[in-house]
């Protein structure tokens, strides 16, 4: 699977510098939405042995990438990076996830 990259356009500020004058230049950074970043990076963060799940959720009231683990451990910590495409990244410990018999409600 191909990891995605943050793209960033620079645009310029008008049409070009008067006489004695600087042009301005702005950085504009395009940015994914939260779930194409999730879906982009989810295979890569399952491959790190440890990691159970990736989903959304909420960091400080700003939308967040999480990365479930089984047990959270500063080894484990290291190797999951902490933000994705200009995306926090949380890492919270889950235990593992098992699959339960829908009848058994």
């Amino acid at each position: 699977m191909t990891l995605g990259l943050v793209l960033g356009l620079a645009v310029c500020g008008g049409p070009g510098p008067e006489r004695g004058e600087q042009a301005e230049e702005e950085q504009v950074t395009q940015q994914r939405p939260i779930a194409d970043v999730q879906e982009a990076h989810s295979d890569s963060l399952m491959s790190i042995p440890g990691v159970v799940g990736t989903g959304l959720g909420k960091c400080d009231d700003d939308l967040c990438i999480v990365v479930f683990v089984a047990k959270k451990t500063p080894e484990l910590s290291d190797r999951i990076p902490s933000e994705l495409e200009g995306y926090r990244v949380d890492i919270r410990e889950s235990g593992r996830f098992e699959a339960r018999d829908p009848g058994m409600d």
